[in-house]
């Protein structure tokens, strides 16, 4: 039977472990198997008392379940006290010293065993612990840092054997003393002495030879700076294919254009090589002298000067790298021998329009510019028809300006030349923009076929570069489909294909960027944090224009878990970045969540100001999507001002707005869902004017019901069970509460992580609303009504428990549900 169709279960898995016991074995295997009795009647009686489950026996190791991860850590704690004791009174050849791994995840259970990726993770925290020592992971931290009593240290990333990207860890203390008597950097270097490797991203990059090409100065008039541009630009692209090597890209070249000092170049670009040059072009005639300088000596390498006709350019490109390789005592690829061939056959002026072209594409600021740079590339492959790569930047451009058809005939046209003329290259680059198109239009399966194709090419032909960033899209892709489990598996072979590549830092934290959106997706709150915390790291060393954009994601997750003190101190340096590098997209989303804030501390006034300067920025900066969520959520801040005249005003622009929208697939009722929240905001405004009706509610309620599981509607249904309390339909507005109830509990079960489900629970307002009485909500003011919902459901009054009869639960809010276990807490 496979595993998916087990019962999975969300369980604390601890492993414990004899140190050095093989080598006891060794010496006196007698006194080996009496130490191991010993330690199996000491653990096994105290793992029973934290409840415990012991799975089995492994050599010298014990695998545990526990239902809890305080449980656990806590089971953890006292199997060391108890060790410390009975080691104090025993003789120094009988000491039993216990390292101990826990971490908390998914499993599933098959004829008393527990199987699930976490097992192995577990297993493995637990080999890196030495004596008396307790790892946990992230997921285990998480539901334990509240407990005052439990001393914790992060120690950072540790490289685990068979575990593909490297996990943080943290080390719990048996005592404050013992937590306070330790350095992070005591403890790490102890660690690195027996031989664990801690990851960093710095580090990890230093594989590979580094080298820069500098952007080469143009000695002649400003129209042949593209010359400039395209030989820097190529040369570069063709470095980065090359294995062993790693070049920066050009726009971190152009940054630093006016910087001519090779050692401060290479400090800056974190490269050991680094050619500078100049260009000066006469006519036909170009004359190019170029350096190419060791930066860990301080040593000129060679000094040389080409001078030839531009039509000659295309191939003097690929002797300039044919001359670094040679400096660097590198093998020139085969690769680079087809495509100097390749390039050979293309049309010198084609190419120059190339260049031009591509010149223009990045210096474009409106669309005005994007149609000079695509008539550019459309003279280029008009002159030679088989120019796939100007094809497709053609394409590309098009699709900006959303010319969306013309887009794709382009690229079917270069499909077809490309498979004509048996172009791999071409065709992976060709069915990746294909792919990244498709994704854009929201037409996922079909992206996902092209980019599969261009997959199995960019594969077969080790086009490496290429291959990682497809894998990217892909996860991407699997990720809108709610395939999560494919979306991981492509993001984390992107990830771990870009640190091998030693790719640039920030394309390494977009992908996981794009790995935490999945873990989010799919409720796993503690390695969304932690995979954003990594992206943050990057970011912060690398670059402030995506660290804006990187803490605004994080505190995004933050303030869904109800962490919402923690998440306005990211969105407000997040603000700061987003201003000063003018990114205005992120910028009004940050000041949408910072309104949402003010509301959920009840500051209406200073939501709206806010929420106002969010959609000012929406507009300005033609996010369309945003200014149809940020106008609702004006309306939702009118309302609990009690203004209900712009409330009107602002549901019925957030409902105008979002019919607007085109969707791909109108048959599937997109438009009817995206237009369903505002509808709901609308009846509950109308319900306060006494003018909803309950046909109108009824109608809603129906289309609620019908949704996919996955669509969100907890908001939506406690919006119509207010509704009902004011039209004094009681009965369905206790039926929507509990609907709503129901699903925040669905979304909750989602969530692996203990400590941040009870947070997701019980901490955002929103979510304290739908588990108070209806009477208690400061929106229903009307104390009739209180009255009368009171003497209708007087008969049906419930026994609400003070404790969960399951997991002991302290009910002091009245819950219904139980927050810890999800069981009922009436009777």
């Amino acid at each position: 039977m496979s595993n998916m169709s087990q019962r999975k279960k969300i369980v604390a898995i601890m492993f414990t472990g004899l140190t050095n016991y093989p080598m006891l074995v060794k010496k006196d295997k007698q006194l080996s198997l009496e130490i191991i009795e010993e330690h199996d009647k000491i653990l096994t009686k105290i793992i029973k008392s934290f409840y415990g489950n012991i799975i089995k026996h492994i050599n010298e190791s014990i695998f545990i379940e526990f239902p809890s991860a305080t449980d656990a850590t806590r089971c953890a704690l006292e199997i060391q006290n108890k060790l410390k004791r009975f080691n104090s009174s025993s003789p120094k050849d009988f000491q039993i010293n216990v390292g101990i791994g826990i971490h908390m995840a998914e499993v599933y259970e098959e004829n008393g065993d527990l199987f699930g990726d976490g097992i192995n993770l577990a297993a493995r925290i637990k080999a890196v612990s030495s004596s008396d020592e307790i790892f946990t992971t992230q997921a285990v931290y998480n539901s334990i840092r509240s407990e005052n009593d439990i001393y914790v240290k992060d120690i950072g990333r540790v490289v685990l054997k068979n575990i593909n990207d490297p996990e943080r860890i943290f080390k719990v203390y048996k005592s404050k003393t013992d937590y306070d008597s330790e350095t992070l950097d005591g403890i790490i270097n102890k660690m690195k002495e027996r031989g664990v490797s801690f990851f960093d991203y710095k580090e990890s990059q230093s594989k590979n030879t580094k080298i820069a090409m500098h952007y080469i100065q143009n000695l002649g008039s400003d129209e042949d700076e593209f010359f400039c541009y395209g030989i820097t630009d190529s040369i570069n692209i063709e470095l980065n294919k090359i294995s062993n090597l790693a070049a920066p890209t050009s726009a971190n070249v152009i940054k630093l254009k006016e910087m001519q000092d090779p050692t401060q170049l290479g400090k800056e670009l974190n490269v050991d090589y680094v050619i500078l040059g100049n260009l000066m072009k006469m006519g036909e005639q170009f004359r190019l002298s170029l350096n190419m300088n060791n930066i860990i000596n301080s040593k000129e390498i060679w000094s040389y000067q080409w001078e030839s006709k531009t039509d000659n350019l295309s191939e003097i490109k690929n002797e300039i790298i044919i001359k670094i390789l040679e400096s660097l005592d590198i093998a020139i690829p085969e690769e680079l021998k087809k495509q100097a061939a390749k390039e050979k056959a293309i049309d010198p002026h084609a190419y120059e329009l190339l260049m031009k072209a591509k010149y223009a594409y990045i210096n474009a600021t409106s669309a005005s510019d994007l149609d000079i740079a695509a008539a550019l590339f459309k003279q280029a492959f008009d002159i030679q028809p088989s120019y796939i790569t100007a094809r497709n930047f053609y394409a590309f451009i098009q699709f900006r300006l959303k010319k969306t058809d013309e887009a794709i005939s382009i690229l079917e046209e270069a499909e077809n030349i490309g498979k004509k003329n048996k172009d791999d290259i071409g065709l992976a680059t060709i069915y990746d923009t294909f792919g990244m198109i498709y994704k854009q239009m929201g037409k996922y399966s079909k992206a996902i076929t092209y980019l599969k194709e261009g997959l199995r090419i960019a594969t077969l032909n080790e086009i490496l570069s290429r291959e990682a960033n497809i894998l990217n899209t892909l996860g991407q892709c699997y990720t809108q489909i709610t395939q999560f489990e494919e979306a991981i598996e492509y993001l984390k072979r992107s990830i771990n294909l870009k640190r091998q590549l030693d790719r640039p830092s920030l394309e390494i934290s977009n992908s996981l960027g794009n790995l935490a959106d999945v873990h989010k997706r799919i409720g796993d709150y503690a390695k969304a944090i932690s995979l954003r915390q990594e992206s943050i790291e990057i970011a912060r060393e690398k670059s402030k224009v995506m660290l804006g954009r990187s803490l605004s994601s994080y505190a995004n997750l933050l303030y869904y878990i109800g962490r919402t003190d923690e998440a306005q101190k990211q969105y407000l340096e997040a603000s700061e970045l987003c201003k000063k590098f003018k990114d205005f997209a992120t910028l009004g989303i940050i000041y949408r969540h910072l309104g949402l804030i003010e509301l959920n501390k009840n500051n209406p006034e200073k939501s709206i100001k806010y929420l106002m300067q969010a959609n000012q920025i929406h507009q300005e900066s033609k996010h369309q999507i945003a200014m149809d969520t940020t106008t609702l959520f004006l309306a939702q801040a009118h309302l609990r001002n009690d203004d209900l005249e712009n409330a009107t005003k602002y549901v019925d622009q957030a409902i105008l707005l979002t019919n607007r929208r085109r969707h791909a697939d109108k048959s599937k009722g997109f438009d009817e869902y995206y237009t369903l929240p505002s509808r709901c905001v609308q009846v509950l405004i109308n319900a306060k004017k006494n003018t909803a009706t309950n046909d109108q509610l009824n109608m809603i309620l129906d289309e609620i019901k019908t949704l996919h599981q996955d669509k969100h509607k907890g908001r939506e249904l406690w919006c119509l069970a207010q509704a009902y309390y004011l039209i004094k339909d009681f009965k369905k507005s206790q039926e929507c509460q509990k609907l709503a109830q129901e699903e925040l509990y669905r979304k909750a079960d989602r969530i692996r992580d203990e400590k941040i489900k009870k947070d997701y629970l019980e901490l955002p307002p929103l979510h304290k609303e739908i588990f108070m009485k209806m009477e208690e909500v400061e929106l229903i003011n009307d104390q009739k009504g209180k009255d009368n919902f009171a003497d209708e459901n007087i008969k049906d009054e419930l026994t609400i428990y003070k404790f969960c009869p399951s997991c002991g639960f302290n009910n002091e809010k009245s819950f219904k549900f139980c927050p810890g276990c999800g069981n009922s807490l009436t009777a």
